[in-house]
């Protein structure tokens, strides 16, 4: 196992497992494996955002607060409970709308 990954068959509040830290973006590995990987983050409101091209496509869910997600010059507002998949080769970006937690899973 990856020394950054969570350990397998213990119980987690995935709300607690990473704590924000103001002006930053903060991730934490669920799983990493070659088929793809899980992470939590946090993103605090501010200049912070997160810009990407992946080569697999990405399931984000929201677990708190809000996200302006752009897609090709496409603006959607994801809210806690809410999720989006983000396709792969293209340029995407996140910027969290106060303090935000997610879930970002890569899958190949």
């Amino acid at each position: 196992m990856n020394s950054s990954e969570l350990y397998k068959s213990n119980a987690r509040i995935r709300i607690k497992m990473v704590e924000a830290i103001p002006e930053s973006i903060v991730s934490k590995t669920v799983i990493k494996k070659s088929s793809g990987n899980t992470s939590i983050l946090t993103l605090d409101q501010g200049d912070n955002e997160l810009v990407k091209i992946s080569a697999f496509d990405t399931l984000v869910q929201i677990l708190e607060g809000s996200a302006e997600v752009i897609i090709e010059g496409m603006s959607t507002i994801l809210k806690a409970g809410q999720m989006m998949i983000l396709p792969a080769h293209i340029q995407n970006s996140i910027k969290a709308n106060g303090n935000l937690r997610m879930i970002s899973t890569m899958l190949s």
